[in-house]
């Protein structure tokens, strides 16, 4: 990390924010990942909720997968988008377009697994006083 802020040759605050000095084409891929990381994240966590609390299956493994799942999608389809301009030109391979990707999720999976994990446990826990609610009634 070091290297890349560093050893670069623009100026220490232009790399830091980067966001504001790229092109539309980086924002729209930017863009068009977070809502594939959510519209993901919602499908995905419809199934894990179903899963933990009605079939009650284990918390750590559904969060973890629904969150690993979602991180995959969002870092594929953000990067495609991403490259696309090279794609269509013939100028990129296949190392090209998916290094970012596969970047993007070894980088991300660890905290997709922690949150992954506290995802299962609010699901569980959301469910659980939600069963009690409903038996009451």
């Amino acid at each position: 990390m070091a290297a890349l802020l560093f050893g670069h040759g623009d100026n220490f605050s232009r790399i830091l924010l980067w966001i504001f000095h790229s092109g539309v084409e980086d924002l729209v891929a930017i863009a068009s990942g977070v809502t594939v990381f959510f519209l993901s994240g919602y499908y995905l966590g419809r199934r894990a909720g179903y899963a933990i609390i009605v079939k009650s299956k284990s918390k750590f493994f559904w969060g973890t997968r629904t969150a690993i799942l979602s991180l995959i999608a969002a870092a594929i389809f953000g990067t495609l988008i991403w490259e696309i301009r090279f794609i269509i030109a013939g100028q990129a391979s296949f190392f090209m377009v998916m290094f970012p990707s596969v970047l993007l999720i070894i980088v991300g999976l660890l905290p997709a697994i922690g949150a992954g994990a506290w995802l299962g446990n609010n699901i569980e826990k959301s469910g659980v006083s939600f069963i009690e609610k409903y038996q009451q009634n």
